[in-house]
C-alpha cells in the first residue's frame, strides 16, 4: 500500500499487488529457460521439448495471472466531494465512486485470525459507514493499529467528518449535562452500536469508569 498526497489536495491510496510483478518475472524466466533448453546442444531434443512445454505452460499461466492481478487506486478528493475506487488490470479498468454526503463515519475495524501455528494475528481495515451499509475502503489489511487510526483521521478530515475524539467529547458533555438520551443516540449513530451497547457506554461514562 502506498499513500500519496496530490497537488489538488486529494489523498490517493494505491494498492499494487505483488502478484503482477512476480507473474511477469516468472513468465520471462520460464520462456528464457525454455529457449535455452531448445538451443543447448548438451540437452537431448526430447528433453528440451518436454522442458519447453512445461516451462511454456508455466509462462502462460503466469501471464494469465499478470493479466488479472489488479492495481487499486482509492482517491479521496475534497475538490470533487467524492471517493473514487479505480481498479486497473492489463485488459482494462473499472471505476466506482460515492459522494462525501453518503459517508456517515470512517471506522477502523480490528480483525482477529490465527496463523498456521495457532498464533493470534490482528489486522486492521478502514471501513466507511454509509446509508447503504458498510463499505471497506481497502482490500489490503493494515498490521499497525496507530497507523490505521491516523489514516482514518486523515480521511475524516478530508471528508469533513468529526473525529472520534470530538464525538466522544460531545457524548461526555451530553452525559454531564443530564442529556443521557441524546448521548445514547449520538453513540449509536457514530459507533454503529445497538441500543444496549450505547446505553452501557453512557452508564460507564456516568460512573466515571471510561
Amino acid at each position: 500500500m502506498r499513500i500519496e498526497r496530490r497537488a489538488d489536495g486529494s489523498l490517493a491510496i494505491v494498492e499494487s499487488l505483488a502478484l503482477l510483478r512476480w507473474s511477469l518475472v516468472v513468465c520471462a524466466l520460464a520462456i528464457g529457460a525454455g529457449a535455452l533448453a531448445l538451443t543447448s546442444g548438451a540437452v537431448e531434443v526430447a528433453l528440451a521439448t518436454r522442458e519447453w512445454l512445461v516451462l511454456g505452460g508455466v509462462g502462460l499461466a503466469s501471464s494469465a495471472g499478470a493479466l488479472w492481478a489488479p492495481t487499486t487506486t482509492i482517491e479521496i478528493a475534497p475538490w470533487a466531494q467524492r471517493i473514487r475506487w479505480r481498479r486497473s488490470r492489463l485488459l482494462g479498468a473499472r471505476d466506482r465512486q460515492i459522494p462525501f454526503s453518503e459517508v456517515r463515519a470512517v471506522q477502523v475495524v480490528a480483525q482477529r485470525t490465527q496463523s498456521d501455528r495457532g498464533r493470534p494475528i490482528v489486522s486492521y481495515r478502514i471501513v466507511l459507514d454509509t446509508a447503504g451499509g458498510w463499505i471497506p475502503l481497502s482490500v489490503v489489511d493494515l498490521r499497525n493499529e496507530s497507523e490505521s487510526i491516523a489514516l482514518a483521521e486523515r480521511i475524516r478530515g478530508l471528508i469533513g467528518l468529526s473525529s472520534a475524539s470530538d464525538v466522544e467529547a460531545r457524548i461526555r458533555k451530553l452525559v454531564a449535562s443530564g442529556h443521557s438520551i441524546e448521548a445514547v443516540t449520538l453513540a449509536r449513530q457514530h459507533f454503529d452500536w445497538d441500543l444496549g451497547q450505547a446505553e452501557v457506554y453512557v452508564r460507564e461514562i456516568r460512573a466515571g469508569r471510561v
